[in-house]
């Protein structure tokens, strides 16, 4: 289970910087992937950062538990939540007008790490 806490906690510390820069610099983070800079996807882009930080705060949360159905709950929220999140950028994929690859590649890459806690929980 030392492995699924350590995931949930260098998850909650990604997802920290991440949400983070997207509250901090919006701008930035919408140049990466759009060249629409309008106040509508700026509040678009920091709300979801804003989501990100809370999801870094029940991560964090969940990392330092030993409960089993605490973990389990965190992992499945997570994995849901990539997994849903990848549906929806693929099913935009044609509108970023550049990196989106990357977008659905870090969805993908963390919820296989999710998958992996799965099967790890599993034999705990």
């Amino acid at each position: 289970m030392k492995f699924i806490q350590n995931y949930l906690f260098l998850i909650s510390i990604i997802t920290f910087l991440l949400g983070g820069f997207l509250v901090a610099a919006p701008a930035l983070a919408i140049s990466i992937f759009f060249n629409d800079q309008t106040v509508y996807t700026q509040f678009f882009v920091r709300i979801t950062g804003s989501t990100l930080v809370g999801y870094s705060a029940l991560n964090n949360l969940a990392s330092r538990s030993d409960l089993k159905e605490i973990i389990k709950i965190a992992v499945y929220g997570n994995l849901s939540t990539l997994l849903v999140a990848t549906v929806i950028t693929l099913f935009y994929f044609a509108r970023f007008d550049s990196f989106g690859w990357l977008i659905v590649g870090q969805h993908l890459f963390f919820a296989f790490g999710f998958l992996i806690c799965l099967h790890k929980l599993k034999s705990v």
